[in-house]
């Protein structure tokens, strides 16, 4: 049994039991579409099975409404202004935010991320998905900036946990500035 997020990347799993006994994936999530994918395993000499599957959730999460909770795909990436600071956080080692800005021409765009109350990476895209910048790591009271000089269009950023390990949630702050 394998739990996805709505991206279609693997979150858990890889569990394989024998009859008569559980799987159980025990995941902190944020909210949004998942899917589970449940596939026979060592099946010698039998032709058909059943299971039972029971989801249990929290449900909707309350966030502090000061703080913005950002898409985690480029098809619903939320718009930043240059110079604006956005703060936001994380719920879990798989909540992704992704931001989007488009340049009216060419230019350097910097894009600084602070004031992490845990660790946490950022990338840089084009508008065709591809990585342009990033890679970067940094633990938490860091910063990560990306400078690079860009043409016109649209591109996206994208702020991914990293190596959290007790704990389940984390702020940080994100700015870019660019031409406009």
């Amino acid at each position: 049994m394998y739990l996805y997020n709505q991206n279609g990347d693997r979150i858990a799993g890889d569990y394989y039991s024998s009859k008569g006994s559980k799987i159980v994936i025990d995941e902190e999530i944020q909210q949004g579409t998942y899917y589970v994918k449940i596939k026979p395993y060592e099946w010698s000499g039998t032709t058909s099975a059943t299971y039972r599957i029971k989801a249990t959730y929290a449900g909707t999460i309350k966030r502090d409404a000061a703080t913005f909770e950002p898409n985690e795909t480029i098809e619903t990436a939320m718009n930043i202004v240059s110079g604006q600071a956005y703060s936001s956080s994380s719920y879990s080692s798989v909540d992704r935010d992704v931001y989007q800005f488009t340049t009216k021409k060419d230019g350097n765009a910097k894009i600084v991320l602070d004031n992490m109350k845990g660790g946490y990476s950022m990338y840089l895209y084009d508008q065709y998905g591809q990585r342009i910048a990033g890679d970067y790591y940094s633990t938490a009271g860091n910063v990560i900036e990306i400078n690079e000089d860009l043409s016109q269009g649209t591109y996206y950023v994208k702020v991914t946990p990293y190596e959290w390990s007790g704990i389940s949630s984390a702020t940080y702050r994100v700015k870019a500035t660019y031409p406009k």
